[in-house]
């Protein structure tokens, strides 16, 4: 191990990958952290890749790690729990499972780069994880290619679940909005911009019913909703950080403010 390394970065999927390898071209020695803990552990297949589309996220992060490796750059499992600045151009982190001294190692580098990326919230509802990556979604920009033209619930409340759906009419206007359990209301306004694109708003209460009629009738793949949950992301900012920049951790949200239009319905099939 090195005393002092020159990047330390956590986070290893795409974005801490091509981050370590360039590091290791330009002949730094990078360490890269990561806990296993993908996002897109779920995927059957990574989407608008260039190059690689459709690939199986595993091969992809194997296929990263390789490169690193090959280049000369470390790459570590474990959970980063702590991140502290010792001094000016000089970082320190500990990793450990549970953050006890016992348990727990230190590294030190001049820069700390942040690619932890994001953390999907999924609503506590029985079956959502079962059908996850298979029917159930998050992110249309993966996977709204797919159900073009196919019947989709969103799961979500409030306004930014309206945006979300009305966002949505880019690959189907065969839409419904799932909400209620005493969560955020959707306004009159709302409900009336939905309605001018004939989409239905339907209680939560619906969700469980829907998603096992999937195992009971084992309809067509069209016959029944693909469902996008509307969760809230946080995102961790990934910049390289002198030891001088006192925001070091930056957070954020994902909004959408695109106006939605509708799709034309002549080749659309009953």
């Amino acid at each position: 191990m090195i005393d002092l390394y020159d990047c330390i970065v956590i986070g290893a999927g795409p974005a801490g990958h091509s981050a370590a390898l360039f590091l290791a071209r330009y002949r730094r020695h990078a360490l890269v952290f990561h806990h296993n803990s993908p996002r897109n552990l779920y995927s059957h297949g990574v989407h608008g890749f260039l190059g690689r589309h459709g690939i199986l996220p595993v091969d992809l992060l194997a296929r990263g790690r390789d490169e690193v490796r090959i280049h000369g750059g470390l790459i570590v499992e474990g959970r980063v729990t702590k991140a502290e600045r010792v001094e000016d151009d000089h970082f320190r982190v500990t990793v450990g499972e549970d953050g006890g001294a016992s348990a727990s190692q230190t590294f030190d580098a001049r820069r700390l780069l942040l690619a932890t990326g994001l953390r999907d919230v999924k609503p506590d509802l029985p079956g959502f994880s079962e059908f996850y990556g298979l029917s159930v979604f998050h992110c249309p920009d993966c996977d709204g290619y797919e159900v073009s033209d196919k019947r989709v619930a969103v799961l979500g409340a409030g306004r930014k679940a309206v945006a979300f759906t009305l966002g949505l009419l880019t690959w189907t206007d065969r839409l419904t909005l799932i909400t209620g359990d005493g969560e955020e209301e959707i306004g009159d306004e709302d409900r009336e911009k939905l309605a001018s694109f004939d989409i239905p708003v339907l209680d939560r209460s619906v969700f469980h019913n829907i998603l096992y009629s999937q195992r009971i009738f084992a309809p067509e793949p069209d016959y029944l909703p693909r469902f996008f949950s509307v969760s809230n992301p946080e995102k961790v900012a990934g910049r390289l950080l002198p030891a001088t920049d006192r925001d070091c951790i930056a957070r954020g949200r994902i909004t959408t403010t695109a106006e939605p239009t509708r799709l034309s319905t002549s080749n659309r099939t009953a």
